[in-house]
């Protein structure tokens, strides 16, 4: 036996009880990870159990060659450690985790044992040949002593013993079969890619705040995703409910287009005046009579949910009613509202880029506004909304309440279907009823309401000196005099 070759067995097992030291705070770590899992937790505590009275073999090795005990890392512990944060890095289930660290891990350590058991017996060490072919501790079974003439013998039962405790530590329970939901996706899923190309030609934050309309506007994007969103959560019908949501996500996808509009068109003067540079000085008289440098300063560039003119975006923009037949209706009226305020806005940008995104985005409106208006279709008997009937003596009536130069005849006021009342004497009382509006008080409520008029009654035979008559001076008209 040479030192050399001593010196070289006892340096690999250093780094075999180091490696030990790695695997036993590896294994305590993930067996803390599988709360869910007792079963399999207690198979892992108990590999660390043998893990820990393996690096106590080692140590008696260690020590039995005059060797010190490592306290620093040695090669295999870096190499493992990062095996470890690969694994970590990876993969998300912890199951899964455990098994891929593990089976890099095992291999490692079997070629490690292999190399220690061939070192030992050319050190002429068959006790530590023994504790490397067997580190389980469960006693050679007489195939050893001839079990690894080469690193890279197959028959060790070192390998077959770790990947078998491997195999049953990692394996988890069997549970009882359960329910698989029909849809396990999330809610919502983003895609950074948005539903249309926005490409601007140059910053312009005028324009930035007029898009602002239809980002945090009552005919923007946001109101009408809210609108539709709340509509579908109360609807009944499978169609409209689906319909609704489809129209309400992609809302929000028009709402991102926006947005970025927005965001593009700002951010040159919201790099120079987050930078403090002298040009942000300019920025109020570039923009004239524009609130875009309110916009930078209050929002820093970035698509707040304003209107153009700065007001607050609010869920008084969502008029959905619970009655589809008059939602469908208001949103009909909205699409068309929103389909007007991008044609203007088209009309007042020369920018290519997004003149094409506008005039997706106002397109859509167009093909909303025809869902909606087969879905209120597809309701046989969609007019007049609701469930009870209107008063037949009313639902033909048109009263002609605006009279003079300009009265005009159609379809609306005119023909076979319409009753129209011109007379203004029958325009009065229509009920029949004498047209005055009375109440039915108890006898307590008309002594108070009396004494009420009392206190409060005007006097007409009395012309006060008011404050008027006192401080009126040239332009006052005609006043009580008063001397002064």
């Amino acid at each position: 036996m040479t030192r050399s070759t001593t010196e070289r067995l006892l340096k690999w097992l250093q780094d075999a009880y180091t490696m030990e030291q790695e695997a036993e705070t590896m294994l305590k770590a993930m067996a803390g990870r599988l709360e869910h899992y007792p079963e399999l937790r207690g198979r892992i505590e108990a590999h660390v159990a043998e893990t820990r009275q393996q690096s106590e073999r080692l140590e008696t090795c260690i020590r039995g060659l005059d060797g010190s005990i490592p306290v620093a890392r040695g090669m295999l512990a870096d190499a493992m450690a990062a095996m470890h944060a690969a694994g970590n890095s990876m993969m998300s289930d912890e199951v899964a985790k455990g098994l891929g660290i593990s089976y890099a891990f095992e291999h490692m350590e079997i070629a490690s044992y292999r190399a220690l058991v061939v070192a030992a017996r050319e050190a002429g060490r068959e006790d530590v040949a023994a504790v490397c072919a067997d580190p389980a501790g469960r006693g050679s079974d007489g195939r050893l002593a001839a079990a690894a003439p080469g690193v890279g013998d197959p028959r060790l039962p070192r390998a077959r013993d770790h990947r078998r405790r491997h195999r049953q530590a990692l394996t988890p329970p069997p549970s009882p079969p359960r329910q698989v939901p029909r849809r396990v996706s999330p809610m919502f899923i983003h895609n950074k890619r948005l539903m249309y190309t926005v490409r601007v030609a140059r910053p312009d934050p005028d324009l930035a705040t007029l898009m602002l309309e239809q980002f945090g506007g009552p005919q923007g994007e946001l109101a009408a995703a809210m609108r539709y969103f709340t509509q579908a959560l109360g609807d009944n019908d499978p169609g409209r409910k689906d319909m609704l949501y489809d129209i309400a996500t992609e809302e929000l996808s028009h709402l991102e287009i926006i947005g970025s509009i927005v965001a593009m068109l700002n951010s040159g003067p919201k790099a120079v005046l987050s930078e403090g540079m002298e040009e942000a000085m300019e920025m109020r008289s570039l923009t004239q009579n524009s609130t875009s440098h309110t916009q930078q300063i209050l929002y820093g560039g970035g698509p707040a949910l304003v209107n153009s003119s700065g007001v607050p975006w609010t869920a008084a923009y969502v008029d959905t009613i619970g009655e589809p037949m008059a939602d469908l209706r208001s949103n009909i009226a909205a699409e068309a509202r929103a389909k007007i305020v991008y044609e203007r806005l088209i009309n007042v940008t020369d920018d290519p880029g997004i003149k094409d995104a506008l005039t997706f985005l106002m397109t859509r409106e167009i093909a909303h506004q025809k869902s909606f208006e087969k879905a209120l279709y597809a309701i046989q008997d969609n007019f007049p909304a609701g469930k009870l009937p209107g008063d037949p003596r009313f639902t033909d009536a048109y009263f002609d309440m605006s009279q003079g130069p300009g009265d005009a005849q159609g379809p609306w006021n005119s023909g076979p279907q319409w009753e129209v009342v011109s007379d203004r004497g029958q325009q009065a009382a229509v009920d029949g009823g004498d047209g005055e509006a009375t109440v039915k008080l108890s006898a307590s409520q008309k002594a108070a309401m009396k004494a009420l008029v009392e206190r409060t009654a005007s006097r007409p035979d009395v012309d006060p000196v008011t404050g008027a008559d006192l401080g009126a001076g040239p332009g006052a008209g005609t006043t009580t005099p008063v001397e002064k």
